[in-house]
């Protein structure tokens, strides 16, 4: 069962991963006093291990997770090549000849990692990693599970920042973690705690009553490798694919039968686009629109309204006060700033007659984000940041730039969740049953601090809000790149907890054509620890055949994963 794999006493809680880095000759001791009673994940040094071998031995023979830190505790960025290599492969060797199973994840000493060494502990057959922080999450070469921190990123969620640094006493300490796993729960985000035995045994009661208390909001407790099979235990459930209503001039009856045939369970609508074009007419004599949403319900399929959302040239055109300002003061000729109210208004609007006149199942929303890094510095977006820091005045460019950057971008962020919640709300109508509201994002966004630095899309806040993330995989030009996307399933299924994610595999960008391979392929690489997968295709029209690639890919890569477990349990 998927809920005994995190000892979970309730469906649907945030799970706690605790890890603890053990290095010190004396951490035996620290860790007699601690004495956890939940699975934790412990990454030991190759020198702790050889000198307690014993204590390796007994935690990974209680179904704890162990893992490396290292055999000698250096600093890798002042390693050489040839003794990065030695520490990675010497403490795994050892630490699997003493816990008797593979050792496949990694915390790097001090936080301090680079591409050499990501690429090393990839070649010595680790999996996974545990060496960054939440908010500067960068991670594109085997699975990373950050460092949890507060909401702000004032703190990170660690004994040596709260105990050692802050000189947080035990109700201090407890209450901290607390806070952040409240934060969490929000979501259905993991908490991961780093803890070292002679930290946090200072606070042992502390630590014992977090734990406590966790359990009796219906908490649950996971290893590092427990939580990477739960989430590989996800398959696609959604076949999705993305209909532009007027590119499609055929019969509304015959194209739904050929997307039911393929065995889709969603359809996408689009409803607006980017250039302020609307596609629905719900007064009008000829709504093709509508006429499709009736096929599509006819056939058993669930249907999505696409709208762009702050995207939007012809509003922007007729009314640029309603558009964002650069940090220059220029205006956008094309984005609706979040400040401003009319155009918000008018954004409802949008959601509420779609919800209101057709029998759609769902609103997606794409360009629901800020166009780049240098949009919107709105004043009255800057004088709402200023007001909820206490800042006493409203902060330059420069100031935003430096000192207030990371709070700054944080806030950026809350400023498009808010706006997703409130679109959220408008879409919910009486009498027309529950209205799934999803949002589009680019594929990486949980994998690289960049992309929501930039976009404004904090994952973990928009799932607050929505009921689905919708993840954009351009396949253009990634022949060579999607070995890469199981990593980003893994970061996103990270950050939108509980939150379902669907995958768009994008051939809309240009770049050149897509091969039925590299189709297929992405497809497959996304079968393990997605929702749901759907296609989003180049051209006017939808090809039946490319479709049914996508589908087939999906599945094939399923059927072939159970044939392997079948052929492994008969020899």
């Amino acid at each position: 069962m998927l809920l005994s794999l995190c000892r979970a006493t309730t469906s649907g809680a945030s799970p706690v991963i605790l890890s603890l880095d053990v290095e010190e000759s004396w951490d035996d001791q620290a860790l007699r006093k601690v004495d956890l009673k939940v699975p934790a994940t412990y990454f030991f040094t190759g020198e702790f291990a050889r000198e307690h071998p014993e204590v390796v031995a007994d935690l990974a023979r209680r179904g704890n997770t162990v893992g490396s830190h290292s055999y000698s505790h250096p600093h890798f960025n002042s390693l050489g090549e040839e003794a990065l290599r030695n520490e990675v492969n010497a403490s795994k060797s050892l630490l699997e000849s003493i816990a008797g199973k593979p050792v496949t994840w990694f915390r790097a000493p001090f936080l301090e990692y680079d591409q050499r060494l990501m690429r090393a502990l990839r070649e010595a057959g680790y999996q996974g990693d545990s060496s960054d922080k939440d908010s500067w999450a960068h991670q594109d070469t085997i699975y990373e599970l950050p460092i949890s921190n507060f909401e702000d990123s004032s703190l990170i969620a660690s004994d040596y920042d709260m105990i050692e640094e802050g000189r947080f006493n035990g109700s201090q300490f407890k209450e901290a973690l607390l806070k952040m796993y409240r934060e969490k729960e929000k979501s259905g985000e993991p908490l991961v705690v780093l803890l070292h035995p002679s930290f946090c045994s200072k606070e042992a009661g502390a630590l014992g009553e977090f734990i406590d208390e966790v359990k009796r909001s219906g908490g649950r407790f996971c290893t590092v490798e427990e939580y990477l099979a739960e989430f590989r235990q996800h398959r696609p459930s959604k076949r999705a694919v993305w209909i532009d209503a007027s590119a499609n001039a055929g019969s509304p009856e015959k194209l739904a039968g050929e997307i039911r045939a393929l065995g889709a369970t969603d359809v996408f609508l689009k409803a607006t686009d980017r250039d302020g074009t609307l596609y629905f007419n719900p007064n009008g004599s000829s709504d093709r629109f509508g006429k499709l949403v009736a096929a599509f319900k006819s056939r058993g399929l669930k249907v999505h309204g696409w709208i762009s959302a702050l995207a939007d040239r012809k509003a922007a055109a007729r009314h640029p006060e309603w558009a964002m300002i650069d940090k220059y003061g220029r205006r956008s000729e094309g984005w609706l700033s979040p400040a401003s109210p009319q155009a918000m208004a008018h954004l409802e609007k949008t959601v509420r007659t779609l919800s209101a006149n057709y029998r759609i199942d769902g609103i997606c929303m794409e360009n629901l984000s800020y166009p780049d890094a240098e949009f919107d510095y709105t004043p009255a977006i800057a004088e709402a940041y200023a007001k909820q820091r206490h800042l006493g005045h409203v902060p330059k460019l420069e100031e935003l730039m430096n000192d207030e950057y990371t709070s700054w971008c944080q806030w950026r962020s809350t400023v498009i969740a808010n706006l997703a919640g409130k679109l959220a709300r408008a879409a919910r109508h009486p009498g027309r049953g529950r209205i799934e509201t999803s949002i589009i994002l680019p594929g990486d966004s949980a994998i690289n601090f960049r992309t929501p630095e930039t976009t404004g899309q904090n994952v973990g806040l928009l799932v607050r809000h929505i009921d689905m993330v919708v993840a954009d995989i351009p396949l253009a030009g990634q022949q060579g790149g999607i070995g890469s996307l199981p990593l980003q399933a893994l970061a996103l299924h990270n950050r939108a907890g509980e939150k379902p994610v669907l995958y768009r595999l994008n051939e809309t960008a240009g770049q050149g054509p897509v091969t039925d391979e590299l189709r297929s392929g992405a497809a497959g690489k996304l079968s393990t620890g997605s929702d749901g997968i759907s296609l989003l295709q180049a051209g006017a029209s939808m090809s039946t055949e490319k479709v049914r690639q996508v589908f087939a890919g999906s599945s094939n890569a399923r059927s072939n994963e159970l044939a392997g477990r079948s052929a492994k349990r008969h020899r």
